[in-house]
């Protein structure tokens, strides 16, 4: 995890998001409230600089992208990893779309590689919104394919494969 502090003083996880996630709440006004009382510049932080061995080959491997080609996010990227990717508004999903407000907060769609069959498929979330791929409304798991677009409400975006039948991890 690479913790990083933005100029306001919060602490994200740099290598999930390219932005504060904290900072974005506050521009569109999703409040944030802190349970504790106690703002995050007083919390000290933990070094992450003794990562074990056995973690470090837990770590999760880049699959593929997701490009915003339509959208607030236009632009931006988003890493995929092995296993299983949720994506939705919310820090704590594996692809924070959090400047999409027509995005669920949690689990909106999900991407799963299975690496013994090399197959990425796409999943839509628990949520009354509807996702889309390549502008069919997706009701059931679908295989995913190289430049597959993928619509979550008013975002549209691309998918890039680095991993298929002619490389894997």
């Amino acid at each position: 995890m690479k913790l990083t502090k933005c100029p306001n003083n919060h602490y994200y996880n740099a290598d999930k998001l390219p932005y504060c996630p904290h900072c974005i709440n506050l521009e569109t006004g999703i409040p944030i409230t802190n349970l504790d009382g106690v703002d995050q510049k007083d919390i000290e932080t933990v070094s992450t600089e003794h990562i074990s061995e056995t973690s470090k080959s837990l770590q999760r491997k880049t699959i593929g992208w997701l490009v915003c080609i339509t959208g607030n996010m236009l632009g931006e990227s988003f890493a995929i990893y092995d296993c299983e990717n949720y994506i939705g508004r919310s820090p704590n999903m594996n692809i924070c779309l959090a400047k999409e407000p027509t995005v669920s907060r949690e689990n909106h769609a999900c991407i799963t590689y299975n690496k013994d069959t090399k197959i990425l498929t796409l999943t839509p979330g628990n949520t009354h919104n509807t996702v889309f791929l390549n502008d069919a409304e997706l009701t059931d798991t679908e295989i995913l394919y190289d430049r597959n677009l993928i619509q979550l409400g008013d975002c549209m975006l691309l998918f890039v494969a680095l991993c298929n039948e002619s490389f894997t991890w």
